[in-house]
């Protein structure tokens, strides 16, 4: 296997609608090496995401993203994203935009709480899954931190049932959980921000096959 292939880089007009980005920061990395990629944002339109910050949910473009953050790893799921799904997922984006849905700062706070209790609490949720009395998390819920927009949109467009949210809850998914999780996709490789620039043998996606490797070479 070549060097290129461990560490495939790509170029912005490679992105397609329902691709999964998840940004890297080295500031944020300095904190610890799993909050580098301390950011997530879906693709929803040619050159265009959408995000949750603290400007609230907006939409975006993949240069700008890539002024505010060093690089960027690409995600995609090559089974379920269709015309109407991507429909599905810029009304849902629009819908949240036009409700001026707000960065769930709570959130990002209670993170680490959040999903310590989700994973202590999983065999009590499943248990009211079955007995019907779970409570499903509202996707339109006003109000998200950036990798939980990302999770509830794969629920809102329909790729994720609602039940799903017994496992995949949108309110204990980083973005690194996106990342790690073959349902949000397969690791397709990084927007880098100029030629030359260099991903560090240390990240977690280095030495990752690409999505396109996995095609041609069915491994």
């Amino acid at each position: 296997m070549e060097a290129f292939e461990l560490c495939q880089i790509i170029e912005k007009n490679q992105v397609i609608p329902g691709d999964v980005l998840v940004a890297y920061s080295s500031s944020a990395a300095e904190k610890s090496a799993l909050l580098g990629y301390s950011h997530a944002a879906i693709c929803c339109g040619e050159g265009v995401i959408a995000e949750s910050c603290v400007r609230g949910v907006r939409k975006n473009t993949i240069d700008e993203l890539l002024e505010e953050y060093e690089h960027i790893a690409v995600f995609r799921q090559i089974h379920f994203w269709n015309e109407s799904r991507l429909i599905k997922l810029n009304e849902f984006i629009d819908t949240a935009i036009a409700s001026e849905a707000r960065f769930n700062s709570q959130g990002i706070r209670d993170y680490e709480k959040a999903k310590i209790e989700h994973e202590i609490n999983l065999q009590e949720k499943l248990t009211k899954f079955f007995d019907d009395e779970f409570e499903y998390p509202d996707p339109n819920q006003g109000v998200y931190f950036c990798s939980e927009l990302v999770a509830a949109a794969f629920i809102a467009v329909g790729i994720l049932a609602p039940s799903a949210a017994v496992v995949f809850d949108p309110r204990v998914m980083s973005p690194l959980d996106l990342a790690r999780d073959a349902t949000y996709g397969l690791f397709v490789g990084y927007l880098i921000p100029y030629e030359g620039y260099t991903i560090s043998k240390e990240d977690p996606f280095y030495y990752q096959q690409s999505l396109d490797y996995i095609l041609r070479n069915g491994t």
